[in-house]
């Protein structure tokens, strides 16, 4: 209730502005941003013209300056907080800067901070820790950091291209209370900005806030962390790349993770957004960075972002490079994931402002999986003393329950989910039997031929799982109860899962399993694999392609175990389907052939078709042309007519290449427009169907 007063405020204040004819959203923006500023009462070190500015005619503004500031504090209170400077910071991150409905000029717009906090999670980023970003916008990736009072120390350092988003960027970084000063967020061309220092006896780099403790060059500047949504698609000089960064680049998301990577510690991780073309393209730039990944670094994840992750400012899918600068060790397990939901609606109905319940997101899953995956296992089967498979265990406390597996010896061949109390049978002692055992995933790995094969079964707990069958209890019911309607007996057994669900059928090393909520239960109700983990040789086999969808497949149909009477009830719905089908063939079969019908007159006046009117000169002139092409048919018993000829664009006087060019495209729009149309016609001597490019009919 408090979010929803406080966007109606946030309306009002628009509103204010907007009555004082300031129309333009990241206008307003920056004169909220100055004006919490102000009401904040922060000591701000920073020169005046690295702030936001102050709303313009601020004396002339008079009883309307006044009212801005009560419907900020107004709104501010309503979101609480320890303290005045923390609303603020809340009202401003939150609701100011995502009251922005799309996209601004220029492609930018504020990460959603479900997105950042994820990201900072996953980039394990410390009090103690230097972060950068070097396409920080509002600042939204850099105020995730935790701050201690002990240490004041700037530590955060930022470029934003855009002078406007940096002051605002300056701006949220002090309301949220992390210390910066004149050097910390730069504006301008990251590829300047991050300039290397001329050596490492220099003293300080007047772009460069930071100093590592190593003694080579190359270490002078670096960031222990970097987190970034660069810009897609954009084009960048290739020469400055070349000059800055040793390679010609012609894409911004290229060239800006590259330069992440140039300027991050040693040992040091990053998370930076990508778009899916980069993952597989074959632009040598892109092909380069995927393999600098892989061979020279340690690529830890690559993960998709659910598909409307990013509306409603941009449909594209996004991916999350998360990376360490060092040399892989051996056996390293890159994670690669396929998140489908994060909590809010699909499309562009969303709202921002609050935060979605864990329960209904993918991210909280991964985060689990994060915190524990250098951690030792939960469990181990089939035993400890001569362990093959190593188990995480998620409950529901914190997203959706799930388990994640991975071969200790062997890679996982496959992952089958069976739930044995919905197996269906007529004989009522396997039923008993089956009932003895729990749901369970059967696990087979990969072994060699010389090998026995490896088959696990690892049960899964109540706290994960709980069969929709074994949790029905008897209860008692009426006459009329006992006989339900079809169309209920049909959905309760579209709830109970099949006994059987094939989820991982291709070699990977490890697989994230969660188990999925209907509605507000409490357990989950549906197996999905979320992710695997692969090692770097499967990688490079599949030629650095780094898209989720290769390495994360999910079986087209999940094979299950039927019973005799469902297998005959879906052979009966077949039939029924095909028969549909073959009587509606006999019926197109059945009719007229078009040859023997009469055709409808061409002939229109210009005064019936008035986009005619808005031909050029040369278009008009191919329309006299076209319109004379007609034919006259005559028939036995008939009233003759006129109809329309075939024609070709030569049979119009069109007979030089650049003028045939030009017909095309005018004839295109023509068949656009309706006024004629492509025809197909048989070839008489062979009776064969031809398409005649160029032949109309108008």
């Amino acid at each position: 209730m408090a979010a929803n007063e406080a966007n109606g405020a946030i309306n009002h204040l628009w509103s204010i502005f907007r009555s004082a004819g300031i129309a333009d959203d990241l206008a307003i923006i920056e004169y909220t941003a100055r004006l919490l500023l102000d009401e904040s009462g922060l000591e701000i070190q920073l020169p005046d013209r690295l702030l936001p500015r102050h709303p313009p005619h601020r004396d002339e503004f008079g009883r309307e300056f006044e009212l801005l500031k009560h419907v900020l504090n107004s709104a501010a209170e309503q979101l609480g907080g320890d303290n005045p400077v923390q609303q603020f910071a809340t009202l401003f991150d939150q609701h100011v800067l995502f009251h922005l409905s799309e996209m601004l000029a220029g492609g930018r717009y504020p990460t959603p901070r479900h997105i950042a906090r994820f990201m900072q999670t996953l980039a394990e980023v410390a009090p103690d820790d230097t972060l950068a970003d070097f396409t920080c916008g509002s600042g939204g990736l850099l105020i995730t950091r935790a701050v201690t009072k002990q240490d004041r120390a700037p530590r955060t350092f930022g470029v934003e291209i855009s002078p406007e988003w940096a002051r605002i960027a300056r701006a949220n970084l002090l309301l949220h209370k992390i210390s910066i000063r004149e050097a910390s967020i730069r504006d301008g061309n990251a590829l300047n900005v991050i300039e290397k220092p001329v050596s490492p006896e220099e003293p300080d780099s007047r772009f460069f806030p930071f100093r590592s403790n190593s003694n080579k060059a190359d270490d002078v500047r670096a960031f222990n962390r970097i987190l970034m949504n660069p810009p897609f698609g954009e084009k960048v000089d290739a020469a400055l790349t070349g000059e800055k960064l040793g390679k010609r680049i012609s894409k911004s998301e290229t060239a800006l993770i590259t330069l992440a990577l140039r300027n991050l510690a040693q040992n040091g991780v990053a998370g930076v957004l990508a778009p899916s073309g980069l993952l597989f393209s074959n632009s040598s730039a892109d092909k380069a960075l995927r393999t600098e990944l892989v061979n020279e670094n340690t690529l830890n994840a690559v993960i998709a972002l659910p598909k409307d992750a990013f509306q409603p400012y941009s449909p594209l899918q996004t991916n999350l490079l998360l990376f360490t600068k060092q040399q892989s060790p051996e056996n390293h397990l890159t994670w690669f994931f396929q998140l489908e939901q994060d909590g809010y609606p699909s499309g562009r109905g969303r709202n921002l402002t609050q935060y979605p319940p864990p329960q209904t997101s993918d991210l909280p899953f991964v985060e689990q999986l994060w915190a524990k995956h250098h951690s030792n296992p939960d469990a181990q089967f089939p035993d400890r003393d001569a362990p093959a498979v190593g188990v995480y265990w998620f409950s529901s406390e914190a997203g959706y329950p799930g388990i994640v597996c991975w071969g200790i010896t062997h890679a996982l061949k496959s992952v089958d989910f069976i739930d044995p109390s919905t197996t269906e049978s007529a004989n009522q002692e396997t039923v008993v039997e089956a009932a003895g055992h729990v749901p369970h995933l059967s696990v087979e790995l990969i072994t060699p031929l010389t090998e026995p094969k490896i088959t696990v079964k690892i049960p899964v707990p109540e706290t994960i799982w709980t069969s929709p069958r074994s949790t029905s209890a008897p209860v008692e019911a009426s006459d009329e109860e006992l006989e339900p309607e079809v169309e209920e007996a049909e959905e309760i057994l579209e709830q109970v899962e099949p006994s059987a669900i094939k989820l991982l059928t291709s070699r990977a090393w490890a697989a994230a399993i969660a188990f999925f909520r209907k509605g507000n239960g409490t357990i989950g109700e549906s197996p999905r694999l979320l992710g695997v983990a692969v090692q770097a040789n499967d990688i490079q086999q599949q030629a650095y392609d780094l898209r989720p969808e290769r390495y994360v497949i999910v079986p087209t149909e999940s094979q299950s175990l039927k019973s005799p009477s469902e297998l005959l009830a879906d052979i009966y719905k077949n039939q029924r389907q095909l028969a549909k089908r073959i009587d509606n063939l006999f019926g197109h079969l059945e009719l007229p052939a078009i040859a023997t019908q009469k055709l409808p007159s061409p002939i229109f006046n210009d005064a019936e078709l008035p986009l005619v009117a808005k031909f050029n000169r040369e278009q008009r002139e191919m329309w006299h042309k076209v319109r004379q092409k007609t034919e006259t048919v005559i028939e036995e018993g008939a009233d003759n007519y006129e109809t329309a000829a075939l024609f070709a664009p030569a049979d119009i006087g069109i007979d030089d290449s650049e003028s045939m060019a030009e017909a095309i495209r005018t004839l295109d729009l023509m068949e656009r427009m309706g006024l004629i149309v492509p025809v197909t016609i048989t070839e008489p001597q062979s009776d064969e169907l031809e398409v005649h490019l160029g032949k109309y009919c108008s």
